[in-house]
């Protein structure tokens, strides 16, 4: 199972790589032939696909597990105790929700920031 994951994962991250791949060569397409203006539309707008393409599950990424194992073993190794809170702040794992992580931690007693930070990092890792 993990290796179907892994190989899903990778084949997620080339698939921004083949767009970006076609959009050049319908670019180099237009600037070989001289083409109209029509081709130069369709070459732009081929590659602002291939951007969105790679940029959109950039940003809505699927929390990946091993990120918040990462980071609640690092809190238990730390001797604070794991519960809900800890694993719901450990879900917070993508940059943009990274404070949110580091707020939860804060708001369930866990005063060291050094401690904090570092789980935090760890899930967004």
């Amino acid at each position: 199972m993990d290796q179907a994951n892994g190989i899903s994962s990778a084949l997620a991250c080339a698939r921004p790589v083949i767009y970006l791949l076609a959009a050049r060569q319908t670019i180099l397409r237009y600037v070989k032939t001289g083409g109209k203006n029509v081709k130069l539309k369709r070459a732009l707008t081929a590659l602002g696909v291939a951007v969105a393409a790679g940029v959109v599950p950039m940003v809505m990424a699927v929390p990946a597990q091993a990120d918040q194992v990462d980071c609640v073993n690092y809190l238990s190794s730390k001797g604070y105790t794991i519960g809900s809170g800890v694993r719901t702040a450990c879900s917070y794992d993508t940059w943009a929700t990274k404070p949110f992580c580091e707020a939860k931690l804060a708001s369930l007693g866990i005063t060291n920031t050094s401690h904090i930070i570092e789980a935090c990092n760890r899930a967004n890792n």
